[in-house]
């Protein structure tokens, strides 16, 4: 605005010449918008609007420096202690003058048992817990070692170890697991356990992880790092005490080789013996009793070519034969794989007995979890969201059709037709979103301004324009869940926003989706053919 004021100033009408004049309209009228824009926002200089903006931005300030001395010598007292846990009595004192951000982040750094820090929301994801599970795992399984010298060191490698960065391999491959370290199989090999202890221990927390996860992330997959910290905990144990649960971790769809080790057809045929004419097979549309008799992984990966409907491209290397598709393709098989064998849901049901668990009223409580969160997510449904972030919203919604669908096979019927009904409210909330995006105006541009006095016009809004506004407001922003990947990258592609055409488009086919869904359970309660099995998240793309 300075270049531009400096530019008219320098160069007044009489000096200006013919072939100039477009040029100098350009930043006229760039300069009549930002000053619209500035009457728009605080008024112009010497009104009461821009005075009392001035006052806001005043105030501000001197609550900025206050808080920036407060924070000063909150760190100049805080500086000298060790560790966190002599923070605790900073926290008893007199702490007058101190922001209430900060004392909630004191609080935290109190250490807390991990049941208590899932009661207080500290820990907010799947994700989260399974990383916390990485530093307890090593700690547990340590415990059992009589030296206490020796305890510590290996509680310290596996912790080094757990720290690594995780690569998926190709051709089926793993990455070097700890106990096949040369010095740590050796001092496994000459080092006292107490097997009584290692056994109670490991059985304790094995329990421990997979409730936890259930009830405070029902909705979630199991993730990659929680299987890893749970495999730590199983291998420890003795073969006697418990059969190895073939656990799977979820694939990585650009590098997928087209083919399932093992232990994915064990998964499938655990699946098959827990969920054969339950509630899942009905609305997945699958034959337990036939993939119950598969024998060999290549079977498991042909059927779930055939569901997914997808082609792939065949080519000889070598002596071998190949196979390859688009990321978009293999995803779609990983995922019918995914329900085939329900992701660990059945394996770990399995393993540890939760049956009569899941027929409880705790099964009941994690299936209207799971509803809740589905509908509440569905409804906040925002169609303004980059593309990255509206895709991982149906993953995820996906996962947690899934992990309801599972939840409810264990339940009664009257609680099944009572999470359908929670289900079926969703369509009518999306058309009424489809309804205030077509009723409003297609574009409310700002007045067009030639002089300083015609600002004083503000445009009305219509009642449409305030129903999609507070529409806007209402749906979900997740751009702040995805920093810093969305801040640094999605927020550049993001500058033009979508047409109203496009929001119409997106909302249409989230309401396409969900009507599936709910048809499609309603057919399954009602013991009919479900006619069109609802596609895996990435059918739609």
């Amino acid at each position: 605005m300075q270049r531009s004021l400096e530019v008219l100033l320098t160069y007044p009408p009489e000096q200006r010449q013919p072939s100039d004049q477009e040029g100098f309209q350009k930043i006229q009228l760039t300069l009549k918008k930002t000053l619209a824009d500035i009457h728009h926002k605080q008024g112009l200089p010497e009104t009461e609007k821009y005075q009392n903006a001035l006052n806001d931005r005043q105030c501000w300030l001197e609550q900025y420096q206050q808080l920036s001395l407060s924070g000063r010598a909150l760190m100049t007292q805080l500086q000298p202690l060790e560790n966190t846990e002599q923070v605790i009595p900073y926290l008893t004192m007199d702490m007058a003058g101190i922001p209430e951000p900060v004392k909630k982040l004191l609080e935290k750094l109190q250490p807390r048992p991990l049941g208590e820090l899932l009661e207080r929301g500290d820990i907010t994801s799947a994700e989260v817990l399974a990383s916390k599970l990485l530093e307890i795992v090593p700690i547990v399984r340590s415990e059992s070692i009589h030296d206490p010298m020796l305890a510590r060191l290996f509680a310290q490698i596996a912790l080094a170890f757990n720290k690594r960065r995780s690569l998926l391999l190709l051709n089926l491959q793993s990455q070097v697991r700890m106990d096949e370290l040369p010095w740590v199989k050796h001092l496994q090999s000459i080092t006292p356990i107490d097997e009584s202890k290692r056994l109670e221990n490991a059985r304790t927390l094995i329990s421990d992880m997979i409730i936890q996860t259930y009830t405070y992330f029902p909705h979630t997959i199991l993730p990659n790092t929680f299987i890893k910290s749970l495999g730590q905990v199983i291998k420890a144990l003795p073969e006697s005490s418990m059969e190895q649960p073939p656990l799977t971790e979820e694939l990585a769809a650009d590098i997928f080789m087209h083919e399932f080790s093992e232990k994915f057809l064990k998964a499938a045929k655990q699946a098959a013996s827990l969920m054969q004419g339950t509630l899942y097979e009905k609305y997945y549309g699958l034959d337990y009793g036939v993939i119950a008799n598969l024998e060999t992984p290549e079977a498991l990966y042909d059927l779930c070519l055939s569901k997914s409907g997808t082609s792939v491209d065949y080519y000889h290397y070598g002596d071998r034969v190949y196979r390859s598709a688009r990321p978009s393709e293999n995803g779609k098989i990983i995922e019918w794989q995914q329900v085939i064998t329900t992701h660990n849901l059945a394996t770990l049901t399995n393993a540890i007995n939760l049956c009569e668990y899941l027929r409880s009223e705790n099964g009941k409580r994690l299936s209207l979890k799971v509803a809740d969160w589905i509908v509440t997510k569905c409804t906040r449904y925002n169609p303004g969201n980059p593309d990255q972030i509206r895709l991982q919203e149906h993953k995820n919604l996906a996962y947690a059709v899934r992990q309801m669908l599972f939840f409810l096979s264990f339940q009664p019927e009257d609680v099944q037709f009572s999470v359908l009904a929670k289900l079926q409210g969703i369509p009518q909330i999306l058309d009424n979103k489809i309804s205030i995006i077509s009723t409003r105006k297609t574009c409310t541009k700002a007045p067009e301004t030639t002089s300083i006095s015609d600002m004083d016009v503000v445009d009305e809004m219509t009642e449409a324009d305030k129903n999609y506004s507070d529409f806007m407001a209402a749906s979900d922003d997740d751009s702040s869940y995805y920093s810093p990947y969305y801040s640094s990258y999605y927020r550049t592609r993001t500058t033009i926003k979508p047409s109203r055409e496009q929001l119409l488009d997106r909302l249409n086919k989230k309401k396409e989706q969900v009507d599936i869904m709910v048809n499609s359970l309603d057919a399954a309660l009602s013991s009919q053919q479900v006619h069109e099995p609802p596609k895996p998240f990435v059918g739609w793309l």
